[in-house]
């Protein structure tokens, strides 16, 4: 399961990095650049965009803060606090 997750997050990764801008192909959405991220592509229904930060489905968003600089986590294998994962 931990691999498949490893997977599509880099799989999105890799569809996210620079291509904000650029139209998607068949069957992805466009997650435009936000104040949480540069945006990217991602297929809904296995991923979801929060402010321009890709996490995939399953996944929580932990916005940044005084602590850190948030990101994607999973509940309640990890918490997230004033946007420090641990």
């Amino acid at each position: 399961m931990r691999l498949k997750i490893a997977l599509a997050a880099a799989s999105i990764f890799l569809l996210a990095a620079g291509l904000a801008n650029a139209a998607c192909p068949e069957g992805m959405a466009v997650c435009p650049a936000g104040s949480n991220g540069p945006g990217g592509c991602y297929k809904p229904g296995y991923a979801a965009c929060h402010g321009g930060v890709i996490c995939t489905q399953g996944m929580d968003y932990c916005p940044a803060g005084q602590r850190g600089k948030g990101g994607c986590y999973r509940q309640p294998y990890k918490t997230c606090s004033d946007g420090l994962i641990r």
